[in-house]
């Protein structure tokens, strides 16, 4: 009999194989450095480059427009094509931070001056372009990190060309033109300058990069829930901060305007000036707007403003040093140096700072209105919404998030004093025969700051000032009332009455007091069933509780 073929979906027999093993690659451990590193450098490599190319191109393009405009303003008669380029190219450097470098080499000597001087107005206005594209091109964008990383890629991306241009275009005094400019001109003296091509890359880099990772945290959306409280703290401030930084130029512009409008000291005469001159005047002073515009407000807070600095030389055995500071407040400028229009700073500094508590102040209500509509939506509809952790449903937020802009003034008030500020460093080396009236090797450096002196003036008026201003907007935007600053001193003195504070211990012997019937005297002479001293008040406590 046959047997039934079987059935096709049957398993079949299968040959026995070798089991064959391939190849693979080493698997890094979690903790292995170089694991970690190339992560790192992957996660930095990919991203959006396209769009730090592009923020990048905005902000260089700012820069490259402002300062091409300004220089051909400047510039004096004849200055020849390679000089103003190298000004150009200079200028576009210094509004990154960077510093302009002169070197000389002499027949015998060597000598060098480093000079840094931020043109806050191209600055300010290239910086507000870069964050409004920079935020316009990370809307879509939902990690901080990112975000973060992004910002790294721009200031990389925008330190490239600005280095580039600090390299190729640079210039000598020997041909200037025959302005003003060809004082400067010597063809025995020859000097070479231009932008330090270093700290073009660092500055641009630096500027760039923290100046956009600070309007991170302007995103409460792109911040993960366990940092998001930092966004209630830091908002305000830094939008006051930025509201006061914007109007420099206008705070300069009234101060140059009441220097030329009212008085005219024989520093300032400006009556004998030329045409070219003239130019080359305005354009200096639209450059430096916001610098001289950080100045008023020194001056406004009854701060001084000078030249401070020091030197040191060596030479034939002999090492001399010595500083100096010479600086003068707002009276001296408006008396001695003969300029009482500078008066206007009195009422400039605190509608300055009156801006920023406003704008902080303003932020920090619709960040409290925002927290407010969303713990009622959860309220309502529990379990369908989960808002993020926040501390501006507190009643003293607003009180609070102006008290945080107050003390970020004692950071931001010294920063912007040093990036009004001029600053210098020369360095000399070799025979300096030409200084000392005898040949030999000589070594001489000095430096110097322009601007704002002293921390009174940078940091500790502009702040006590700060208090003041924001006391009067927390009261005009009802945050706080004249009545609960009553209620409040009221009660601070009262406290202070009830408690005056830490008494002297008593030390002395109780006396005698004679025990009642029935009770045994104690060894101070007081009955045993009473206590020796009463308790001190509040009580006195330890870590589990009130002590016995």
């Amino acid at each position: 009999m046959m047997t039934p073929p079987a059935p096709q979906w049957a398993a079949q027999p299968q040959p026995a194989t070798t089991p064959t093993t391939t190849p693979t690659e080493p698997v890094a451990s979690p903790g292995d450095p170089a694991a970690t590193l190339g992560r790192a450098v992957g996660f930095l490599l990919r991203g959006n480059w396209a769009g730090a190319i592009l923020v990048a191109a905005a902000t260089v393009g700012t820069a490259g427009v402002l300062s091409t405009i300004l220089t051909l303003v400047w510039k004096p008669k004849d200055f020849g094509l390679d000089n103003t380029l190298t000004v150009i190219a200079t200028l576009l450097a210094n509004s990154f931070g960077a510093d302009a470098l002169a070197t000389s080499e002499m027949k015998r000597a060597h000598g060098s001056v480093t000079i840094g001087a931020w043109p806050l107005t191209v600055t300010i206005m290239t910086l507000t372009v870069a964050v409004l594209v920079w935020r316009r091109i990370n809307r879509r964008n939902t990690s901080a990190l990112q975000a973060l990383t992004d910002a790294a890629r721009t200031g990389l991306v925008a330190a490239l060309p600005v280095t580039a241009f600090s390299i190729v275009f640079r210039s000598d005094n020997g041909d200037l033109g025959p302005s003003w400019a060809g004082d400067f001109a010597d063809e025995f003296f020859r000097v070479t300058w231009g932008a330090s091509a270093l700290s073009a890359f660092i500055m641009t880099f630096v500027t760039v990069t923290v100046v956009l990772a600070a309007s991170v945290v302007m995103r409460k959306d792109w911040l993960p829930a366990r940092v998001s409280r930092l966004h209630d703290w830091v908002a305000p401030p830094l939008a006051g901060f930025a509201a006061m930084t914007i109007a420099l130029p206008v705070a300069g512009l009234i101060g140059v305007l009441a220097i030329l409008l009212v008085g005219d000291s024989q520093y300032t005469d400006t009556s004998t000036l030329n045409t070219d001159e003239w130019m080359s005047l305005v354009a200096s002073a639209v450059t430096y707007l916001g610098n001289a515009g950080l100045a008023l407000v020194s001056l406004g807070t009854m701060g001084k403003l000078g030249v401070s600095g020091s030197y040191h030389a060596s030479w034939g055995g002999r090492h001399p040093s010595d500083s100096y500071d010479v600086s003068h407040g707002l009276h001296w400028f408006t008396s001695t140096w003969g300029e009482p229009g500078l008066w206007i700073a009195v009422v400039v500094t605190p509608l300055w700072l009156a801006l920023g508590a406003t704008v902080a102040i303003r932020r920090a209500r619709r960040i409290r209105e925002t927290a407010l509509a969303h713990q009622q939506y959860a309220d309502q509809y529990p379990g369908h919404f989960t808002p993020q952790p926040t501390s501006a449903v507190s009643p003293v937020y607003l009180v609070s998030a102006l008290a945080a802009w107050v003390a970020t003034l004692l950071v931001t008030a010294p920063m912007l004093a040093h990036l009004a500020a001029g600053h210098g460093n020369v360095s000399l080396h070799g025979d300096l025969g030409f200084l000392f009236y005898e040949s030999g090797r000589a070594t001489v450096t000095a430096s110097g700051t322009l601007g704002p002196v002293g921390f009174a003036s940078t940091t500790v008026l502009i702040t006590m000032y700060g208090a003041v201003i924001a006391l009067l907007v927390a009261l005009v935007f009802g945050a706080l009332t004249t009545q609960q600053l009553r209620q409040r001193a009221t009660a601070f003195a009262a406290s202070a009455q009830e408690y005056p504070g830490p008494q002297a211990p008593h030390t002395a012997r109780q006396p005698y007091v004679p025990p009642t019937r029935g009770e045994a005297p104690s060894m101070y002479g007081q009955p045993s069933g009473a206590p020796a001293t009463p308790p001190p008040y509040p009580p006195a406590t330890t870590d589990h509780g009130p002590r016995a």
